[in-house]
């Protein structure tokens, strides 16, 4: 006849691993994330013709090598900024038949300043290029500075003046506020399309 059940024993040790598992299913597909690639500016523009000796108002670019966004305003000579984050600009001037000094302005400001002294006889060149943060709104632009004298910048039928510039990466807070937006609309239209 079987006796009283007793006290349980102490714990054994834990065993061997067993084998590894079936895998789980698929997670559910995640939202779509920003992309820096998805923002995009860039112009590159040249001159025609030697530049006025205008010290108090921007080198109007008006060869259009590069202008798809229509951002650089040859009306106007300045880069407009629609898409705000960290921007590369850079310039490449002929100077001839004098002296020439201009700078690059952000917002009436002068950012960078490139001063080339003219040799009777030659074409010179000179450069400048900066990366800028710029916000919605700012402008950007190339002119003489400060005297007439330094007005000179060249360009013909063979020599050219450059002025350029691009986005780097957006601002992603900006963008990713602006991306929420473009969502929002989506759905509302496609709400109101049911």
């Amino acid at each position: 006849e079987p006796g009283e059940k007793g006290e349980p024993g102490a714990k054994g040790d834990g065993g061997p691993p067993g084998p590894r598992g079936f895998p789980g299913n698929p997670g559910l597909k995640g939202a779509r994330g920003l992309s820096a690639l998805s923002y995009h500016t860039a112009f590159s523009m040249g001159l025609t013709d030697p530049v006025p000796a205008n010290i108090d108002k921007p080198i109007r670019f008006n060869k259009h090598l590069y202008n798809q966004d229509h951002h650089y305003d040859d009306a106007t000579g300045k880069f407009h900024c629609s898409i705000p984050g960290v921007y590369f600009f850079t310039y490449h001037i002929t100077v001839y038949p004098k002296d020439a000094r201009v700078a690059l302005f952000k917002n009436d400001r002068p950012v960078v300043i490139t001063y080339d002294k003219y040799h009777e006889g030659n074409l010179d060149q000179a450069s400048g290029s900066v990366i800028q943060r710029l916000q919605a709104g700012d402008k950007v632009w190339l002119q003489i500075y400060e005297e007439k004298e330094f007005a000179g910048v060249y360009a013909d039928n063979t020599n050219d003046s450059t002025f350029s510039g691009f986005l780097l990466y957006p601002d992603m807070e900006v963008a990713v506020k602006k991306e929420k937006v473009v969502e929002d609309r989506r759905r509302r239209s496609v709400k109101i399309g049911r």
